[in-house]
This record gives C-alpha cells, sequence and structure tokens, in this order.
C-alpha cells in the first residue's frame, strides 16, 4: 500500500479475511483497522494472523461423510467416513431369551449401554486430527440373572449375563433353554411300568435335579430302593418295584386260621384176598365105633367140637362203627367195611343185641360165645349146652327162646347126648 504521510490508508482486511474463513480458517488477531489506519513516517506495519479451523465431531455433532466441511466451499474437504454418527458412538446390548417352557417361559431380559468418542477435524485439510481417539467407557460389564425356576422343567444353564461389552464387541445374547423334566417310573422286574402306579417329576434346581429324590408309594409293591438321584435331568429313571406276597385274609376272618397238623397214623396192614370158599355144608357130627359094650353103661359117642366154641366166655362189647357198605357181614379174616362191621379190629353189633367179634366169634346181649362167621360171612350159632352148628336164622330163633323146638326139628335124625 502506498500513501502519503497522514492520508487515511483505504484498503481493508475483511473480505480476504472472509474467504479465508469460508475455506475453514479462523481469525486469530489483527492490528488492522479497517477506515480508521492512516499512513505514518514509521509504524506502518499491519498483521493479520489466521489458522486453520477444526470442529469436534461428536455423536451430538457428527460430521456428514461425503459432504463439504465448510458450507462456502463446496469445492472444498469432505467429511471423512468415520465421522459419522454410527462411528462416534455405539451401543452395547445383553439379550437374554429364554425358550421350551411353552406359556410358563419367562419373559426375554435386554440391557444397554453406549461407548461414545470424539474426532477433531481439520476444517482446512478435512483430516481428523485424533485417529486414535479412545471410546469411554472402554468396557461395560453387565449384570448376571439368575435363571428362573420353572416347575416341571429344568433349564441348560443356572444364570445368565455378566456379558463384558466393548465397542468392538458391544452385543451379547444369551439364550437359556427349558427341557420337560424326567420322571421317577415305577417299574417291575421286566422293566414294565406298572399300571396305576405315580410318576412324579424330579424337584429341578433349575439346571439339576435334587438328589435323594423319594421315590413314590405303590399299593402292593415294594421299592428296590427309597429314594434316588437321578443321573440326567431330563430322563425318566426307573425304579423297580417287587410285587408283596402278602396272604390274602378272607373279609370274615381278621387273622387267617392254621391249617392243623394232622397226626400220624398207622399204615393198616393189607387184608389177604380170602379164597373161594366151597359151598356150605352141614357139618355131621363123627359117630365114634362103639366099644364093646358093657352090661352097666354104654360107651358114649364122640361129639364133634364146636368151632372156637368158649363156653359162658365173657367179652366187652365193643362200641358200634358208622354204617357202611351193604347189609352182608364181611367174611371172617377179611377186613371189610360193611353195614354191620368195622374194620378188622373192632366189635361190629350182631343180631338179636349180640356182638361179631373181629376173631370171627359171635357173642350174645350178655358176652357169652354162641356162634361163629364161616369163609363166606355166614353166622352159624352154637346150640345151648350141645355145641350143635346151627345157620343164622335158626339159631336166632333158638337164642330169642320162642322156637327152640324149631332148632332141635331141623336136627332130627342127630342123635346127641346132653349133659346138664
Amino acid at each position: 500500500m502506498k500513501g502519503n504521510v497522514g492520508e487515511p490508508i483505504t484498503y481493508t482486511t475483511q473480505p480476504t479475511i472472509d474467504d479465508y474463513l469460508n475455506k475453514g480458517y479462523k481469525l486469530v488477531s489483527s492490528n488492522f483497522k479497517d477506515g480508521d489506519e492512516i499512513f505514518k513516517k514509521t509504524g506502518n506495519k499491519f498483521t493479520v494472523v489466521l489458522e486453520h479451523a477444526t470442529v469436534d465431531v461428536t455423536p451430538d455433532n457428527p460430521g456428514k461423510p461425503d459432504e463439504s466441511i465448510n458450507p462456502n466451499d463446496p469445492d472444498g474437504p469432505k467429511w471423512p467416513e468415520n465421522t459419522g454418527k454410527d462411528s462416534l458412538e455405539k451401543t452395547g446390548t445383553q439379550t437374554i431369551k429364554y425358550i421350551g417352557a411353552g406359556s410358563d417361559t419367562p419373559k426375554e431380559i435386554t440391557d444397554h449401554t453406549t461407548f461414545t468418542r470424539h474426532y477433531v477435524v481439520d476444517k482446512v485439510t478435512g483430516k481428523i486430527l485424533n485417529p486414535n481417539e479412545s471410546w469411554t467407557p472402554a468396557e461395560h460389564t453387565f449384570k448376571s440373572y439368575k435363571t428362573p425356576v420353572v416347575k416341571g422343567y429344568v433349564a441348560n444353564v443356572k444364570e445368565a449375563g455378566g456379558f463384558e461389552s466393548t465397542p468392538t464387541d458391544p452385543n451379547k445374547t444369551y439364550t437359556v433353554t427349558y427341557k420337560k423334566i424326567g420322571k421317577i417310573i415305577p417299574v417291575d422286574k421286566d422293566d414294565n411300568p406298572i399300571p396305576g402306579a405315580a410318576t412324579p417329576e424330579y424337584k429341578n434346581d433349575p439346571t439339576k435335579v435334587l438328589p435323594n429324590e423319594p421315590v413314590p408309594t405303590v399299593d402292593g409293591w415294594k421299592p428296590t430302593a427309597s429314594n434316588v438321584t437321578p443321573q440326567d435331568p431330563i430322563k425318566d429313571t426307573p425304579v423297580i418295584y417287587t410285587k408283596n406276597e402278602t396272604p390274602v385274609v378272607p373279609p370274615d376272618s381278621p387273622n387267617p386260621i392254621p391249617a392243623p397238623t394232622p397226626t400220624p397214623q398207622p399204615e393198616p396192614k393189607k387184608p389177604e384176598t380170602p379164597k373161594t370158599p366151597e359151598k356150605d355144608k352141614t357139618p355131621e357130627p363123627d359117630v365114634p365105633e362103639p366099644d364093646e359094650p358093657e352090661p352097666d353103661e354104654p360107651d358114649e359117642p364122640d361129639v364133634p367140637t364146636p368151632r372156637r366154641h368158649h363156653k359162658n366166655k365173657k367179652h366187652t362189647p365193643a362200641p358200634k362203627p358208622a354204617n357202611n357198605w351193604s347189609n352182608n357181614y364181611a367174611p371172617h379174616g377179611q377186613n371189610g367195611y360193611y353195614n354191620n362191621f368195622g374194620p378188622h379190629g373192632q366189635g361190629t353189633p350182631g343180631p338179636n343185641g349180640g356182638t361179631i367179634m373181629p376173631n370171627g366169634e359171635v357173642l350174645d346181649r350178655n358176652g357169652n360165645v354162641v356162634g361163629y362167621i364161616d369163609a363166606n360171612g355166614k353166622i352159624h350159632y352154637t346150640l345151648p349146652q350141645t355145641g350143635e352148628n346151627q345157620s343164622e336164622g335158626v339159631a336166632a330163633a333158638a337164642l330169642g327162646g320162642a322156637v327152640v323146638a324149631i332148632g332141635l326139628v331141623s336136627l332130627v335124625g342127630v342123635k346127641k347126648r346132653h349133659t346138664n
């Protein structure tokens, strides 16, 4: 600038300053005052100081990538790529999702945090002056949550969360999965489920079942273990039961009556099969050969000895046994059960109030031997005092006392000498 001393200086600095300002500069200082300055003999030096302007790029005042930094300088520098809001602010998120428990599934939990940073951009050059600027905060640790207990289900983790979020790894999602819990299954020795038995679910912790789970009570069955600790919380645990062998007591008999102990009985001897008897023959008396006759007293002929005749022999009648097979008498020596006979060895009621003895003797009601039974089971009676053998019908009449004569008539022709 040229001029005479004392003349006003017409030059102004503002247009030049404005041009610089539009290009990203800023006015630092100037000792020149437009319109107030004059030329002086000395001291006509003026200084205007400008420098590059900068701008802080923050989440609240982000840059606009690909746009001019200085609006009045469209051809000037552009905003850098990483000056947008997404590069200056990041949100950290922790999400806990619950699945698998149906309508009882817990609700999702989401927590947030924010990381921020700022850049300083040279408005003249468009460069970031602090490219290594750190985030604030550098990291964030989220809260941990205990997994809610859902009855009947078991979760894969006991708690979730506690994520350490950073600007470079800001987000984390946890998934808690519920699965249907196992049951205690009462089974028989063949591994078949017992019908009607309770099948209680395990008591969950929630990631494991509690130890020593009690087994259910099953009527009529006894478990092999009173409690169990399942090895896998989502698998059923079979427990073997054995069926009780308690005897069934009838409703009207509270206490079972023990069966009586049988008394050992001697085994009876097997009777011999009797030989087929010949037809009855009326015994004929033996007539002895007469000796030389004596004048005074002739010899007495032999009298046949009746079978099993015991005069005036007394016996105690045996008790009357129960009636059995038929109306026939058993042959002597045969152990039979007939209407009027008991086993061999017992007395049996006989005709006219008498008794048939086991040895075949026939006793009257007074205990006197009056006859015998032959091999065919037929009764033969001995006439009183004579020892004469008679059939059952005739002897019975003789014993009755009313028809003794009939018995004697039947023996006509038999000579006997009676001794009173």
